[in-house]
Formats: structure tokens, sequence, C-alpha cells
């Protein structure tokens, strides 16, 4: 068990978790923080064991990064009310430049999610266009929605508030509504970067064990005989004293009359519609087709 242990290797991914209330923000934190003591265990089974191939196995822990946004808006020409991201900052107010300037870092920025009920429908493209404003363009943006039943975060708000006490502290325990819910959700976003990543190199894993079979086989019975060559078939030469056809770019002579088909009907077609009633055609067919030779 302890050599097993020495060759596991650890990759770390972050992820966003972006608020507009810096105190609700703080208490989702701490809530996912509770929740990540709790089923640090199983946890720690899946993250060891999905990726992992004989005793070589990949752990991918998740960091959370709580970001506070301040959104603003504007009335535009109709009249309408335009809600933009003014700023976008760390938690403790400093700049995610941090993070930003830092290649190691960015490697490791994987995803974001939006949490709390002060977000509005569409708030999350105006973050993703943050993130790729930064070159950040593959950073996966989710705004938690509101539940069913709701068409607003803050419908939903609104009566989580007005519940009765006991049923209240029901939905906090049970991660559906308010705080609790949001805390879910993040963890859920990062079993999703988790499960994302190991897919990766669970399939990075299975090309190299191909290709290494293959060097195999190849080492054994030796390399694999190329295909033989198709014998080249000789171009014939278009005939100089027959009328020829040339690229029509570089007049590069293709073929002769020899080459053309000799089933084709010239003078059927007519192109000229504002005759179309008459019987006799005034833009004669001027299209030739290629033998099955050629």
């Amino acid at each position: 068990a302890a050599a097993t242990m020495a060759q596991d290797k650890s990759e770390l991914h972050r992820v966003f978790v972006v608020g507009c209330n810096r105190q609700r923000l703080t208490k989702i934190m701490e809530i996912v923080k509770e929740m990540e003591t709790c089923e640090a265990d199983e946890a720690d089974i899946i993250r060891t064991t999905a990726a992992g191939v004989g005793t070589d196995a990949i752990t991918i822990d998740i960091e959370y990064l709580p970001c506070v946004a301040r959104m603003d808006s504007y009335e535009n020409e109709d009249g309408d009310n335009v809600r933009y991201l003014a700023a976008l900052v760390y938690q403790d107010g400093t700049s995610l430049t941090q993070f930003f300037d830092d290649e190691d870092v960015r490697e490791t920025l994987s995803g974001a999610i939006l949490v709390g009920y002060e977000w509005h429908s569409g708030d999350e493209s105006q973050i993703a266009n943050y993130f790729a404003a930064n070159n950040l363009p593959h950073i996966e943006v989710e705004l938690v929605p509101p539940n069913h039943g709701f068409e607003t975060l803050q419908d939903e708000m609104s009566h989580f508030k007005s519940l009765d006490p006991r049923v209240k502290e029901e939905h906090l325990s049970n991660h559906v509504m308010g705080p609790g819910k949001m805390a879910r959700r993040v963890i859920d976003m990062g079993d999703h970067v988790r499960e994302e990543k190991l897919e990766i190199i669970r399939n990075l894993k299975k090309a190299n064990a191909a290709v290494s079979s293959d060097l195999a086989v190849n080492a054994e019975h030796g390399p694999i005989q190329e295909a033989e060559e198709q014998p080249q078939v000789e171009r014939r030469i278009p005939d100089p004293n027959k009328t020829r056809y040339a690229c029509r770019k570089c007049r590069f002579m293709l073929l002769d009359e020899d080459d053309l088909r000799d089933d084709h009907v010239k003078n059927l077609h007519s192109f000229n519609k504002r005759n179309y009633q008459k019987l006799k055609p005034t833009a004669a067919c001027q299209s030739i087709f290629c033998s099955d030779s050629v």
C-alpha cells in the first residue's frame, strides 16, 4: 500500500466562485468547506481510483477562488435597462491579475460558477466575456438557475425568506434552497471539472497504451511493410494536329478531341431566357464532356 501511494500523482485545478454580495459569498464558502470535510473520504476514493491504471493513480484536487462581482446598468437608446460587469475582484479586494499573470496558475483555471440570488439571466455571458478578454476563453461559466417553479432567482429567494423557520432550516440542511443550495452547486461544479480532467487523462493513457502496443508488435515482428506502389499510368500527350483543350489559367494542354465523349448532343439547350418560347435555340450549348478513360 505504501508503494502504491508513493506513485500517486496529483493535479491541481481551480474554479472561480463568483458572487455579487461579499458577505453572502463568505457564508456560501463556509458551507462549501463544511461539505468538503464531510465528503472528504468519499471524494478521496473517487479521485484516487477514477484515473488509476495499475498502481499509477492520478489525484485531481480542486481549489475554489471566491470572487466578488459588481454589476451595473444603463439605459440604452430604446429605453431598455442593460446590465454590464463593472468590476470583478478577488474576495479580499485584490485584482485577479495575480492569477492571470502567472502562467503556471493560468493553466489550472478551469471553470467559474455564479452563486447567490442577485444574478440575472444572461449575466453569465458578461463573466465569460471578461475571461475571454483576458485570453481565457476556455473557462466554462455556469450560472446557478432558479429551482423549478420559479422564473428568477429573486423569486426563489423571496419564497425562501417567507418560509417557516423549521422548513427553511430543512431546505438549508438538504442544500435545496438558500446558501446551502449554492454551496451544493459549487461542489457539483468542482466534481464536473474533476471528472472532465480525469477523462482527458484516461483518453491520453489509452492512446499511449495503444502506441506502446504497436511499438511492441513492430519490435517482435518487424515494421509493417509499406503497401506496394501502384503502377503509374502513362499520360497520353494531346495530338497537336487535332483540336486541343488547355487550362484557362496556365494554358497547359490537357486533352484533345479524342478524349471527349461522343454521345453528347450539342445545341440541345438554349440559355437565352428571353427567347425560351422559340423552338430554335439562340445560344448553343458549348459544354464538352471528357470520356470515362480520362
